[in-house]
């Protein structure tokens, strides 16, 4: 993912990280979830599989559609498959057209609004585990607090 901040600009990520949060907001106020349309594309357009201790979820993104994602723990491969999609994590926006290929900013949120419809597949590690519901368990994080950021690494360091 081309980035428009550093992954170690502290005061960067942060301003977009709290854009994200503001959008969680707005989202829950006007459609009642911080999620956007989540819980429906989970619902009509996903596909979840646990092969060779790698999870992956396939969306299908319906054109229109906005979705605020949860906080991962584990590092994922982004595929867009097909279509146009807006993107914004910590580290800028993005205008993404499939096919595409790209690692998303680990410990990010990220906010989307999917200009046509989008497939999209996102792979993460999860080789010790037995289940997607375990899988889920072990990726999602509960909040900021269970990442280290670079910054974290260099006042440590002072």
């Amino acid at each position: 993912m081309k980035s428009l901040c550093s992954i170690d600009d502290k005061e960067s990520r942060l301003k977009l990280r709290a854009s994200i949060d503001e959008y969680e907001a707005a989202l829950k106020k006007e459609v009642g979830s911080d999620r956007g349309d989540m819980d429906e594309v989970n619902e009509k357009g996903l596909d979840e599989y646990l092969i060779g201790g790698a999870y992956t979820r396939v969306l299908r993104i319906p054109k229109g559609h906005t979705i605020v994602s949860k906080l991962w723990l584990k590092p994922r491969l982004w595929i867009i498959i097909s279509g146009k999609v807006r993107v914004r994590t910590e580290l800028g926006d993005q205008n993404i057209m499939g096919p595409w290929i790209g690692e998303p900013p680990f410990g990010s949120k990220v906010a989307l609004y999917a200009e046509t419809e989008v497939l999209w597949a996102a792979i993460t590690g999860a080789n010790e585990v037995n289940s997607v519901e375990e899988a889920e368990k072990l990726i999602v994080a509960k909040d900021y607090s269970d990442f280290t950021y670079p910054w974290d690494k260099l006042e440590v360091m002072q």
